[in-house]
């Protein structure tokens, strides 16, 4: 069997023993819930479009060509937990297409996401640029409660302090949704700031970050590893 194809296979059962072990441990999903006496209705949508676009900010290193992560998140304006899927190529030295899906159910029904993105360093190969540009887009849909479209913009850098990975950037977000309950459309807009680590921990990297806007935070944790 080709190497390269053995490790893809080796790394996604590993997730997937992951994935099982953190839904028994994580079983309180996020629902989205809207109601017409919600008043933190405009969050849990800013929430929503964090959810869609959040992707990790480590790239794919050396001659590696594809990544596959799996990511648990929460922020501050609902309770329980998302799970999500990202896999990500190396197109060029400068370049990487990603995309991302979760697909689980709570108490309220189910809910869908799926989305896409790209990464972009700026220079050149003798002389790349110490930041990248993210650009990423999403949907989710949270059955009977809400449906939104987000788009994201991110500016990352990466530094070390003493031999210890950190990222740090800012970006912002625009959503477009409608709540299922109320049927009031939303278009809001967020500013954030990004803050990140990473750790090989037994050969998977580990990489909490937390997004900062305001009256809105975001905190996920992804496991993630390149071959």
């Amino acid at each position: 069997m080709n190497e390269e194809l053995f490790k893809f296979i080796k790394y996604f059962i590993r997730y997937i023993i992951l994935f099982l072990t953190g839904s028994i441990l994580f079983s309180q999903w996020t629902s989205f819930q809207i109601s017409d006496e919600n008043k933190n209705s405009e969050s849990i949508f800013r929430y929503a479009g964090f959810a869609a676009v959040n992707d990790s900010p480590i790239d794919i290193i050396n001659e590696r060509r594809v990544s596959i992560t799996g990511s648990i998140s929460t922020g501050n304006s609902t309770d329980g937990l998302i799970p999500v899927f990202h896999g990500k190529m190396k197109i060029s030295w400068n370049l990487s297409i990603k995309g991302r899906m979760a697909s689980f159910s709570s108490d309220d029904g189910s809910i869908q996401m799926y989305g896409w993105g790209l990464t972009l360093k700026p220079g050149s190969i003798e002389d790349p640029s110490k930041w990248r540009i993210l650009f990423d887009s999403g949907s989710l849909n949270s059955h009977n409660q809400l449906k939104i479209s987000s788009m994201s913009t991110k500016a990352v850098r990466r530094a070390e302090f003493k031999n210890f990975p950190i990222y740090y950037g800012f970006g912002t977000n625009i959503l477009n949704g409608i709540s299922l309950k109320t049927l009031n459309n939303y278009e809001l807009h967020s500013n954030f700031l990004l803050f990140g680590l990473s750790k090989n921990v037994f050969g998977i990297i580990v990489s909490p970050q937390i997004l900062v806007g305001g009256e809105n935070n975001y905190l996920s944790i992804s496991l993630l590893n390149h071959f």
